[in-house]
């Protein structure tokens, strides 16, 4: 399956492919990269190098480099670890500048519940240092006047969205252990009976921070139109964001606020176009931040799931059925699913009984190659890649890969003669 990458020349950067790469970069994008390869190498090439370059300076980097990842740190507590570099005054400048840009978030502390904002909680602002994805890669894309200044970031986000799944898809387990998004309903009517979790319905995750809802433009449909890749859909006020991330998106100019029953117009306007809602949850079971409303053709969580055959990373607890006595083939269903699983024309049932139709096996169940294809199945009687050797009667393996002890053959010249010292057994 070939590469996808975008050509378009104003999304290249000119630190891509730097001959003396500065090194400050290179260590704040291995800190914070998830991309296996490099994790164990980073070069002026990779994206988490000049994705960094385009929106940082040194200062920033120097700042950077201090913290932990994803560490909530105080204002105070930051000053005693930058103390020998940068005086209160200077270090509150470069925090803001890089809230701003979307490095840093912050927030102002647990001081929510099931019922809402707890009153009068102390209010602390904590900063610290973001993901890419979901992270700094949006954040850097949360702004049309920041693309257009820096179009680069636009690749840089596509690029961060791919490549930390490239190596490990066959290691995804069901469910995504925390990778990608959620998919979660936006309920009409719910039903008094229905045995179902509240974290699953949009309605208690915007009763739960009312008060603290913002809406922004949407960072895949923005850095994709850049990309000449996009949709014909206005980048504004889809993505909605909940308690502290709406605080911090208000306040760094990324977004505004917006009334709950706002917020229920974005999501019925979402449902009418067939968009996807999705949010994610990696900081507990009881606390997002954000609400996506996501165009299945351009959305880039959406891309990866289907890219790598991995639909677990994006699943609901809710999944859809056809019910045949109902179906008058409108062909909605078809137009609205974003993985397409239906297709129009399909026969439903026949004389026999329903039709089973084959299913691409998932990678937690078969090993996948590169970009999710199966180059190499398992097969006991050849190697996995057919680029390696096939094992030789003399190498101390059978042909079907078993092992057995080596043999020695003494050539006539040898015989009676000890083993050279490099085969002698070790005195303890």
């Amino acid at each position: 399956m070939p590469e996808i990458y975008n050509d378009n020349p104003r999304t290249f950067s000119k630190y891509e492919g730097e001959k003396n790469p500065n090194k400050k970069y290179l260590k704040l994008a291995q800190k914070i990269t998830d991309n296996v390869e490099t994790k164990l190498k980073i070069t002026s090439s990779s994206p988490e190098y000049w994705g960094l370059r385009e929106m940082l300076t040194e200062e920033e980097v120097d700042v950077a480099l201090r913290m932990k990842l994803r560490k909530f740190y105080t204002f105070e507590e930051l000053c005693k670890l930058q103390a020998k570099q940068f005086e209160p005054a200077k270090l509150q400048e470069l925090l803001d500048s890089m809230a701003v840009k979307g490095i840093i978030e912050y927030d102002y502390g647990d001081h929510y519940n099931d019922d809402g904002p707890i009153p009068d909680a102390p209010k602390i602002k904590r900063y610290r240092i973001s993901f890419f994805v979901p992270g700094s890669a949006e954040l850097f894309n949360s702004s049309l006047d920041r693309i257009e200044a820096h179009p680069p970031v636009a690749r840089f986000f596509e690029r961060m969205t791919f490549l930390p799944l490239e190596h490990i898809t066959s290691m995804v387990p069901p469910g995504g252990d925390g990778i990608g998004m959620h998919v979660i309903p936006v309920e009409k009517a719910i039903d008094a009976k229905q045995e179902s979790s509240k974290l699953e319905h949009i309605s208690y995750w915007l009763k739960k921070y009312e008060g603290h809802i913002s809406a922004g433009i949407c960072s895949c449909r923005a850095s994709r139109a850049m990309l000449e890749d996009g949709c014909e859909d206005d980048v504004n006020d889809w993505c909605v964001q909940l308690g502290d991330m709406a605080d911090y998106t208000v306040e760094t100019g990324r977004a505004h606020y917006i009334t709950k029953e706002r917020a229920l117009e974005i999501m019925q306007a979402s449902e009418d176009n067939g968009f996807v809602h999705q949010t994610t949850n990696i900081d507990g079971e009881d606390h997002i931040f954000d609400i996506c409303n996501c165009d299945v053709k351009i959305c880039n969580a959406l891309r990866t799931a289907l890219l790598y055959n991995t639909p677990n990373m994006e699943r609901s607890a809710y999944t859809a059925h056809v019910t045949a006595e109902n179906c008058v083939a409108c062909g909605r269903c078809v137009e609205f699913c974003p993985a397409g699983a239906l297709k129009l024309g399909q026969k439903i049932c026949s004389k026999d009984g329903p039709i089973e139709y084959p299913k691409q096996p998932l990678p937690d169940k078969i090993h996948w190659g590169k970009y999710g294809s199966r180059e190499y199945p398992p097969d006991r009687h050849r190697p996995l890649q057919s680029r390696l050797p096939r094992p030789r009667p003399s190498s101390g393996l059978f042909e079907d890969g078993q092992g057995r002890p080596l043999r020695r053959s003494p050539r006539p010249h040898q015989a009676g003669k000890p083993l050279p010292r490099r085969l002698r057994p070790r005195l303890q």
